[in-house]
């Protein structure tokens, strides 16, 4: 068993190696953004890597990543399969701010569609 550990957090998480870095934050409850699913196609799910040691970069990392980020130790979660204990850091923590849209500014346009409905009545009498 190895263990994760978070950079300003005093939880630690085992794990074992079969999962990725995105499924174990999930699985402990961090909501990181990942609308591929963890697939490795939107680049949503980056984390610092402080300390620890992982594999080198896959190819849609180093497509979706820039190579200063990559400089950095930043990387895809959903690519990342720990092979020990990790320090990350969380760059994108959803958890800590969240803010619901109370109120905002819809602006005046005019509706002038091509098509338009029209509809008629037709009457027949009968005598």
């Amino acid at each position: 068993m190895s263990v994760l550990n978070m950079e300003s957090e005093e939880k630690k998480y085992k794990f074992s190696q079969e999962e990725n870095l995105l499924e174990l934050l999930q699985r402990h409850g961090r909501m990181i953004e990942s609308p591929c699913a963890g697939k490795g196609t939107c680049g949503k799910c980056k984390v610092k890597i402080m300390q620890g040691k992982i594999h080198a970069p896959m190819a849609e990392e180093i497509k979706l990543l820039t190579d200063e980020e990559l400089s950095q130790g930043i990387r895809l979660s959903c690519l990342v399969n720990p092979s020990g204990d990790l320090t990350i850091k969380l760059l994108d923590d959803k958890d800590l701010k969240h803010k619901i849209l109370a109120d905002g500014y819809l602006p005046g346009f005019e509706i002038n569609p091509l098509l338009s409905k029209k509809v008629y009545i037709l009457i027949v009498l009968i005598t």
